[in-house]
């Protein structure tokens, strides 16, 4: 009888214990990659149109109302970039800003210039960061394939959210941050003795 009631319990929760975890998943198309991890975060990096120059990181987790992240880094293959350098967007040569250094070779993109660069990628525009002044040139060759696969991964294609084919979907829809594992404790109940026979 003993063994009937542990079998029950683990019969009940054997769905949402045993339950498949989220797969990650990586794709590229020409100078574009993708890396969606477990968690449902995804990465998309994007390289100059020159190798080694320059590279940008997208970066967005899982779950409604989470925002697009970018990063640039350049790389000096000559000379070490120099402390207190900056750097700045441009698209189709108009300048959208100073960019915010984190270190001497990584920079943060504010809201306002992310939404630029999306924009500027989705209708394939002239992207330039600047470094100093000097101009680096970013492909945007494969960004709407990567794109979209970020959107299909995180069931945002078709809602509001979607970084490309944006439409009416409830968010509902959306894929949703896994929650972290909970330990569940055995039930507590007796038995007598007249049950064991």
């Amino acid at each position: 009888m003993r063994a009937f009631f542990w079998a029950a319990w683990l019969g009940l929760c054997s769905t949402p214990l045993l339950a498949a975890p989220l797969q990650g998943f990586s794709f590229a198309q020409k100078d574009w990659e993708l890396a969606c991890d477990n968690t449902g975060a995804c990465r998309a990096a994007g390289y100059g149109v020159r190798m080694g120059e320059v590279s940008v990181l997208l970066t967005r987790n899982a779950g409604s109302e989470q925002h697009l992240t970018a990063t640039v880094t350049f790389a000096q293959i000559e000379h070490d970039i120099p402390a207190d350098s900056t750097a700045s967007l441009l698209i189709d040569d108009r300048d959208f800003g100073a960019l915010d250094a984190l270190d001497d070779s990584h920079f943060r993109l504010d809201s306002d210039q992310t939404t630029a660069l999306l924009q500027a990628l989705t209708n394939q525009r002239k992207i330039e960061f600047t470094l100093n002044g000097q101009h680096l040139p970013l492909s945007s060759a494969g960004s709407r394939e990567v794109l979209g696969k970020m959107d299909a991964f995180q069931r945002r294609t078709g809602t509001a959210d979607a970084l490309l084919d944006k439409g009416d979907a409830g968010d509902d829809a959306i894929l949703a941050q896994p929650l972290p594992p909970r330990k569940l404790s055995p039930p507590r109940f007796s038995i007598t003795r007249s049950q064991c026979r």
